[in-house]
């Protein structure tokens, strides 16, 4: 419910991978990902969660490779690299804009 809250934009999702791991899924978000992260991590402290609260971040730019798998593979090895910590961490994974845009083109 913490975390939920903290969304707003319609397409954002919270999906409960287990006990004590949650994925948000983001679409259209960009660097300002982490700030956000920063965010639900001291929420879900202050929410006085028992258990050890790890958020992971991954965002991804428009590419060839950015398929289901590419994805999925990327979320997995931030994930189990976060599980591994002994404390408390928000991990991210971000990639850059790629310039020139390959949405548009200049005019």
């Amino acid at each position: 419910m913490v975390l939920k809250q903290l969304l707003h934009r319609p397409g954002d999702i919270v999906y409960r991978l287990d006990d004590t791991t949650f994925i948000l899924l983001l679409p259209s978000t960009n660097e300002r990902v982490l700030a956000f992260c920063e965010r639900c991590h001291g929420e879900l402290s202050r929410a006085n969660i028992t258990v050890s609260t790890k958020v992971s971040v991954c965002t991804f730019q428009p590419s060839a490779e950015l398929n289901d798998q590419h994805v999925l593979a990327k979320l997995q090895r931030l994930i189990e690299s976060n599980r591994r910590q002994n404390k408390e961490a928000i991990m991210s994974l971000i990639e850059q804009p790629i310039d020139p845009s390959v949405l548009h083109d200049d005019i």
